[in-house]
């Protein structure tokens, strides 16, 4: 019963930011990806959403989700307690990144910090998330196929962020985001099945970091 999953894509895609309901700070970057539905990407919290009346409209669906979102997103600090100099809607971006590439919430707020680091160096962020968001398979084991892919959103081929968040933001990774741990980090790599993740800022260091996690099987290394 109810919409189809192409009439939310086509709404998605083609309402105005105002009519979708998004939020004053978001407005502009979703506006310029008019025509392609994943610019409202991250715009809905991960909530158990109970409350969605299946006779309603594609456009009153998303309109509801999306503003009931922004007014969550408020509670969680964006737009007002930003500390890392990012604007809300690329803190929402950098967000998604966090939980992308990390398991454990206690590491988020150190990868925020590689975030903030390697874009203040003006350094590709690099980020398998990134290059497995626009891919039509996605592995652990990244494939150099898709590190190569030529997509808005792969980080290996375009320097700083994506233009849209690359899933949905939970309040931990934001309020990460809104607050990086101090340090100079600028590399991480998850080791083993736990999450167990080492961070550094040298990068020889890095590749032996790597090494261990290739020794533990966790990914596979040529």
């Amino acid at each position: 019963e109810g919409v189809t999953v192409e009439e939310l894509e086509q709404t998605a895609a083609t309402a105005s930011p105002e009519a979708l309901g998004v939020p004053s700070w978001a407005r502009e970057p979703v506006n310029a990806l008019t025509g392609d539905h994943r610019r409202i990407e991250g715009l809905i919290v991960p909530i158990a959403w109970e409350r969605i009346d299946p006779s309603h409209s594609a456009l009153q669906i998303l309109h509801d989700m999306i503003t009931q979102s922004a007014r969550q997103f408020a509670q969680w600090g964006l737009p007002g307690q930003i500390q890392s100099g990012l604007s809300p809607y690329d803190t929402l971006i950098a967000a998604s990144l966090v939980q992308g590439e990390v398991s454990q919430p206690d590491d988020y707020a150190k990868v925020a910090r590689v975030i903030i680091n390697r874009l203040d160096k003006g350094q590709r962020l690099q980020f398998d998330s990134t290059a497995n968001y626009a891919a039509k398979v996605t592995d652990l084991n990244v494939h150099s196929d898709v590190l190569k892919g030529d997509t808005p959103w792969n980080t290996y081929v375009h320097k700083g962020l994506p233009p849209t968040p690359i899933g949905a933001v939970d309040e931990q990774a934001l309020e990460a985001m809104e607050r990086p741990a101090q340090g100079n980090w600028l590399y991480f790599v998850t080791i083993d099945s736990n999450g167990t993740t080492l961070f550094t800022a040298d990068f020889n260091q890095h590749r032996r970091n790597i090494g261990r996690a290739c020794a533990n099987g966790f990914i596979t290394c040529n």
